[in-house]
């Protein structure tokens, strides 16, 4: 069951959009939009809550796909934990990765997917994993960053490299888009959560 405490804040429109996905397929670019369009509807009082909330609806997906795909060799995590909001200093939630090795996750929104994710996005999350996540630095694949940006720079890439496992919005398009049973399943863990 989600773990993610995002859902409660909005749960009727979480609810909804998710059951809407259930019934009617979805993809990811339909996901982003109707995040975009719900950050409008929804009376926020500044910019930093509207876009609070764009990253916590993508820190939700990103739990459901990671509970989805966590034996995916190439994108798997097991063992998925969110970071409480007061321990998240870049760090959103941790895992194993299929080396069984310890691994930090950075979700990262982003409504046009030409805005690069940058080494100082990253930097921040290397950092607290190392310190406050027991990420052991001489690892590979043990960062990872999901994100509905397709870019990373080339300091990033260049500085982390096999250390990063960079989950974009093609990836992520690649395997939910009109997806039947992860949309299936991400309605009922959303179900589930508010039910409880």
């Amino acid at each position: 069951m989600l773990k993610i405490k995002h859902v409660a804040n909005h749960a009727t429109e979480y609810y909804n959009l998710f059951l809407d996905f259930h019934e009617n397929g979805g993809t990811l670019k339909k996901f982003v939009e109707r995040i975009e369009k719900l950050s409008e509807e929804i009376r926020f009082y500044n910019e930093d809550e509207r876009n609070k909330f764009k990253g916590d609806s993508l820190e939700i997906l990103a739990e459901i796909f990671f509970m989805n795909f966590a034996s995916d060799e190439a994108v798997g995590l097991r063992d998925y934990a969110p970071v409480p909001l007061d321990e998240d200093y870049g760090v959103d939630a941790t895992g194993i990765n299929a080396n069984g090795h310890r691994s930090v996750v950075q979700v990262k929104y982003r409504a046009n997917p030409l805005e690069m994710i940058t080494y100082e996005d990253i930097a921040k999350t290397a950092i607290n994993g190392i310190y406050n996540f027991q990420l052991d630095k001489d690892q590979i694949h043990n960062i990872f960053i999901f994100t509905t940006s397709n870019h990373l720079s080339v300091q990033c890439k260049t500085f982390f490299g096999e250390r990063l496992v960079f989950i974009n919005r093609e990836i992520i398009r690649n395997k939910i888009d009109n997806n039947a049973n992860f949309w299936d399943f991400a309605f009922k863990e959303i179900f589930q959560y508010l039910d409880q």
